[in-house]
């Protein structure tokens, strides 16, 4: 496995020196934090640059990314960034395709991967069932290779996530630090915005004249995966049911088709049906 990153393993020792960084920064403004995130990148960016290397940016349409991608794309002009992101054919809502695009285009990085599974989703759903927890196929069949395809193994990849995402997030990125081998994936996944919080987040985006998604304000989600089985807050089901019925019933189609035990959804790690889901705005 080492032999596989050693041309990158420096970036886990400027991870390392940088954590505590992170860290301290935790309950600092949001312009410390930018400060220090543009810090981070730029050393990052010399060390990938002094070695003929890409840093490839996740993208998905959603707020957390939008952010990653903007503070990005102030070294466009400097470094080889390129920007990437993942189409599921079936699951991802085209208003999110729509907004994905203009954001690449409107930031103008000199080129971005536009990544799209040649499989329908919900076809796939037919067949192999709804993705759990043990299996995980929406991930792995379709981003992981999708991705390793394009770009090949442990190269260096920025994405979005935040410690303030959920307590599993804030345990993994505590654990593996801001940057990290990541054998799932199979690439050095780098977390540049780790310490921002949804507060922060937001404000960059209000402060930079950053355009959200429509779909938060819609469904209450990026819409970059419409259907997720870890996502069981009903308010969503609703909106989703009230905005875009084809969508809501797509899922509805879907679990009727399955036998008995499978369930769309996953609620501590008990199958739970979609009227199930519904049905809690009513109690």
């Amino acid at each position: 496995m080492k032999r596989q990153y050693h041309h990158l393993r420096g970036l886990l020792s400027i991870g390392n020196l940088w954590k505590h960084r992170f860290l301290s920064a935790l309950r600092e403004d949001l312009n410390k934090k930018i400060t220090l995130t543009k810090k981070f990148l730029l050393v990052v960016l010399r060390y990938l640059k002094n070695r003929k290397k890409t840093l490839y940016v996740g993208f998905s349409g959603g707020k957390d990314s939008l952010v990653l991608l903007h503070i990005l794309s102030k070294f466009k002009n400097n470094f080889n960034i390129i920007p990437f992101f993942i189409e599921i054919s079936g699951n991802t809502h085209e208003k999110n395709i729509e907004y994905s695009k203009k954001i690449l285009s409107t930031l103008d990085f000199r080129k971005y991967l536009w990544l799209r599974v040649p499989r329908d989703f919900f076809a796939d759903i037919a067949t192999w069932g709804f993705p759990s927890w043990k299996r995980r196929w929406c991930m792995s069949i379709y981003k992981r290779q999708t991705l390793i395809k394009a770009i090949g193994e442990f190269e260096a990849v920025a994405v979005g996530d935040r410690i303030f995402d959920s307590t599993r997030r804030k345990q993994l990125i505590l654990k593996r630090g801001i940057v990290e081998i990541n054998k799932y994936w199979m690439q050095i996944t780098i977390h540049p915005i780790a310490h921002f919080s949804i507060n922060d987040v937001m404000e960059y985006i209000r402060k930079n004249g950053l355009k959200l998604n429509p779909l938060y304000e819609e469904i209450g989600g990026s819409g970059n995966c419409v259907y997720c089985p870890f996502n069981t807050n009903p308010e969503y089901y609703r909106r989703l049911k009230e905005r875009y019925p084809e969508w809501f019933n797509k899922i509805l189609i879907a679990e009727k088709s399955q036998r008995k035990l499978k369930a769309a959804f996953y609620e501590r790690n008990r199958p739970v049906r979609l009227l199930e889901v519904i049905s809690k705005l009513s109690t």
